[in-house]
């Protein structure tokens, strides 16, 4: 569920990219901070079973990509649509 939900605020981020083509911060959450976690989760969630400590050392940063796209939007103030600041934290 965590990975179809990212998956679709990251296209969803992609979409805003054209909204807002001068925002830098926005192009970064669209692909990396979004990548990673969709690919930590990835990653992560089909060995939760064998190793669930493991696992949760590995997937533990991935809060960071949605947190950082959130904080850095906020510098930059070119975004102003608060879905961008609802999908963060529900990605946290």
């Amino acid at each position: 569920m965590i990975i179809e939900k990212a998956t679709k605020g990251q296209d969803y981020l992609k979409s805003l990219v054209k909204k807002y083509p001068s925002s830098q911060v926005l192009k970064l959450c669209a692909t990396q901070y979004y990548d990673n976690l969709i690919t930590g989760c990835r990653f992560g969630i089909p060995h939760f079973a064998t190793d669930p400590r493991g696992v949760n050392w590995d997937v533990s940063g991935l809060y960071e990509g949605p947190f950082y796209c959130g904080r850095r939007l906020a510098e930059e103030k070119i975004v102003h649509e608060p879905s961008v600041s609802k999908l963060n934290d529900e990605m946290r």
